[in-house]
């Protein structure tokens, strides 16, 4: 009896304190050849966009697109397969104006490349799509979208080389397709080499700005120009960096007219000048950059990353997409690696910085239904109510048969957890999450720990626990207990068993984190009665 009350009780506490709609949701619509590489959350479900291989293994494979429109529960309500007609472009490929999703994307399988905006409600069906080819140049890759109001600015890059550099195509147009404008911003920069342009978007200063690599012999170098709604050129921005290695360039607009920049860079010579306490770093750093409305530096931050033993390779991964919350806050997303070997090589990965620029957590994910050996996220968007929605790519090499790649939609809450308190940790997290590909079952994550978890009893508890780490037998501890909202209440350290006086905690649930002398972190759970 007195067991069925306690359940009962915890049962209470924890639904009385979830707000998020958490769900984690595999899908396989495409031969097991797809991920989703775009995601927009509506009151009434999800949209997302996929890319995939149609027709894989009957020796005509071909690549192919597809738009996929799903309920609030993840149930899928309809699919659109784009085949060997529309490839989204590079980053940002999708605009929603009042009811109505605009998916901007190129042909790239007649020359010459058409520009393509595909337009759909939340249900997926056609509402038509605007086509434009009023180029000098045969190939035009579509690079990213933005809309200001009633207009749409389109982004791109030419894409022939020859005695020709490669130059930046911005084309602002109606919502149905008429051409107001197209700059191709040639003067901006002293550069006499190729430009290669990664995304667009528009600023709440009413301006737009647009990221850009220039080519050199010896590198690439970052920069950003700001225009404004009729593309008149403002300022530009070059980053004082020069790297062949240079990786993943992305822009986030932020309030205030800011912008957020961010890139991965190959830095063994930068490493090499901080001297040899830099050594035990990895060597592909995210350095992010917060730039205000005029250019010039708010802050900026580098999460560097201590390497394995065994490993030159640092966990962090790379940033596919950042955007920022209602709060000013910034949420990320895209992979991380691992130190050892299979059953999995990259993690998906989602963190969140402050708008002061501090690294407020960070959580990787693995699914317990799913024999993944990869995964990540490519997309990131926060919902209504503060949650955390991605897409991304899960590989399972078990469940088909091999090479099955699977579109991958997460949602947690604003601490990136599927229970209240996950986010407790202050160091790389790892919750595991339950999808329904395999056993049909859509049950939301019952418990979570990094590697082993502790064991605690007992619990619950009125006035002191014990903690012993599952398997282990460590010299060295240091722990911390939080509330449900995360913050610290205690902390400590101890030797093997540790004893916690909880005597001063009110009643209700609780979380304590444990760090061992190898630096590998545990979380458990314990109620106080």
């Amino acid at each position: 009896m007195k067991k069925y009350l306690l359940t009962l009780m915890i049962l209470v506490y924890l639904l009385g304190n979830i707000s998020s709609q958490a769900l984690s949701r595999v899908y396989n619509l495409i031969n097991g050849n797809e991920y989703g590489t775009e995601i927009f959350v509506g009151d009434k479900g999800y949209f997302v966009l996929t890319n995939g291989i149609c027709d894989s293994g009957t020796g005509d494979s071909k690549a192919c697109t597809s738009m996929i429109s799903l309920n609030k529960s993840g149930d899928v309500i309809n699919q659109f397969i784009f085949k060997n007609r529309l490839r989204f472009c590079a980053n940002t490929p999708i605009q929603v104006i009042n009811d109505t999703i605009y998916i901007f994307g190129y042909n790239e399988f007649i020359v010459p490349w058409d520009w393509i905006i595909y337009k759909t409600n939340m249900n997926g069906d056609s509402l038509g799509k605007i086509t434009y080819n009023n180029f000098s140049e045969a190939k035009v890759a579509g690079r990213g979208i933005a809309n200001k109001e009633e207009f749409l600015y389109l982004g791109g890059q030419t894409w022939d080389t020859g005695e020709t550099k490669l130059q930046i195509v911005v084309v602002k147009m109606d919502k149905q397709g008429k051409v107001v404008k197209e700059e191709r911003f040639l003067n901006v920069t002293k550069s006499k080499f190729h430009y290669q342009m990664h995304d667009i978007v528009a600023l709440d200063d009413g301006n737009f700005v647009l990221l850009y690599t220039y080519i050199i012999e010896s590198g690439r170098i970052p920069g950003i120009i700001k225009f404004d709604e009729n593309l008149n050129y403002i300022w530009h921005r070059e980053f004082n960096h020069n790297d062949s290695y240079l990786r993943f360039p992305g822009i986030t607009a932020l309030d205030k007219g800011d912008v957020l920049f961010n890139w991965e860079v190959y830095t063994p010579y930068l490493i090499d000048e901080l001297g040899e306490e830099y050594k035990k770093y990895g060597r592909y750093p995210k350095t992010l950059y917060r730039i205000d409305k005029d250019g010039n530096t708010v802050w900026a931050d580098t999460m560097w990353t201590l390497i394995s033993e065994n490993s030159p390779v640092a966990p962090r991964g790379d940033i596919y997409m950042m955007e920022q919350t209602k709060d000013g806050d910034i949420i990320g997303a895209g992979k991380y690696r691992k130190y050892e070997s299979l059953p999995i090589n990259n993690w998906a990965w989602i963190f969140k910085y402050s708008k002061e620029g501090e690294l407020l957590w960070e959580k990787i994910y693995e699914d317990q239904n799913i024999n993944e050996n990869y995964s990540k996220f490519y997309d990131i968007m926060e919902a209504l109510n503060g949650d955390i929605v991605c897409t991304g790519q899960m590989t399972d090499d078990d469940v088909w048969g091999g090479n099955a790649d699977y579109t991958w939609v997460l949602r947690v809450d604003s601490n990136g957890c599927f229970e209240p308190g996950c986010g407790v940790a202050d160091s790389v997290q790892l919750v595991y999450t339950y999808s329904d590909l395999v056993t049909g079952i859509d049950e939301l994550v019952s418990d979570y720990s990094y590697h082993n978890g502790v064991i605690i009893y007992p619990n619950p508890a009125s006035a002191e626990i014990n903690v012993e780490l599952a398997g282990e037998n460590n010299n060295a501890l240091k722990w911390n207990v939080f509330n449900i909202q995360g913050s610290k209440i205690l902390s400590g350290t101890g030797n093997n068993i540790l004893n916690i006086d909880i005597s001063i905690l009110e009643a209700g649930l609780y979380y304590v984190r444990v760090m061992d002398n190898k630096g590998k972190l545990r979380v458990g759970k314990f109620v106080v009665k």
